[in-house]
């Protein structure tokens, strides 16, 4: 018989043993004097624990360093995957304790319970709908023949899905319209750039070429490179605008100053001169 081990601790005192007292010792727990749920080892001791047992034995401990509840050797614990030992315990006879079924192998109770059980209680197949209503298994098929809820599920799931596709389709034009918007704006911010740089290159070449001035390269350009020139308290007074694009420029900024004007706004920076020579 294969290893199943598949069985929920949340159904453990949904069935009671049948002959417990005929079971090996061997396969019952010393903490709590039943079959091993879940059977743990410690690994350097090799005592077998449910895991239960011993996640409530470290939580009353409070301890990092776990002792093992027989010997109380510290140890950590790991999954027991001996075999034999498994399939032992998924064989173990129970009780329902619904329907009082009795001889079913333990390692299929958990089955027996969601699929097979006819006296467990168990929500409409509506419930997901908001229907309310709890009762035994083998009631539930007269329950859905009355149940509103229940009849209108066809209509309700073809009108979930004609809500998805309809939501589906709703984004797939939203996204349309932003990728659209983006594209007229980022066009938009296009066309006034380059009308900006040619409207700027062609201020610069005027300026260039008009005889009111002696353009000039500036001097000092390592100087205040080397200073690292910012704007700063020491050089505040001596910010100019570029005559080409306004902007604000520190002396290391500066490409051209005029000659005829050098005490006033007459200057040219670096960028446009990159730009637009």
């Amino acid at each position: 018989m294969s290893v199943k081990q598949v069985y929920s601790t949340a159904f453990d005192n949904h069935y009671s043993y049948v002959n417990e007292d005929l079971i090996d010792s061997d396969l019952k727990c010393t903490v709590c004097g039943r079959p091993f749920i879940k059977p743990i080892v410690g690994k350097r001791c090799g005592h077998t624990f449910c895991q239960a047992c011993i996640n409530n034995w470290n939580w009353n401990q409070r301890e990092l360093s776990l002792p093992c509840p027989v010997c109380r050797t510290i140890t950590s614990y790991e999954p027991l995957t001996t075999r034999v030992v498994l399939s032992q315990l998924d064989r173990l006879l129970v009780r329902c304790s619904y329907c009082y079924e009795n001889n079913i192998q333990r390692g299929n109770f958990t089955d027996h319970i969601q699929h097979q059980c006819q006296e467990l209680k168990v929500r409409c197949k509506a419930a997901d709908l908001k229907c309310t209503w709890i009762g035994k298994r083998n009631e539930v098929a007269e329950h859905a023949s009355v149940c509103p809820l229940v009849q209108i599920r066809p209509i309700i799931e073809e009108l979930r899905a004609t809500q998805n596709a309809l939501k589906l389709q709703l984004e797939t034009f939203i996204n349309e319209i932003r990728d659209r918007l983006y594209n007229q704006q980022h066009e938009h911010v296009l066309y006034k750039t380059n009308d900006q740089n040619k409207n700027n290159k062609d201020h610069y070449e005027t300026i260039k070429k008009d005889i009111k001035h002696s353009w000039i390269v500036h001097q000092h350009q390592s100087w205040w490179e080397e200073r690292n020139c910012t704007i700063c308290m020491d050089c505040y007074r001596y910010l100019r605008k570029c005559l080409v694009c306004s902007c604000t420029i520190t002396p290391k900024n500066i490409h051209f100053y005029d000659n005829f004007h050098p005490t006033v706004s007459n200057f040219i920076c670096k960028t446009c001169v990159t730009l637009y020579s």
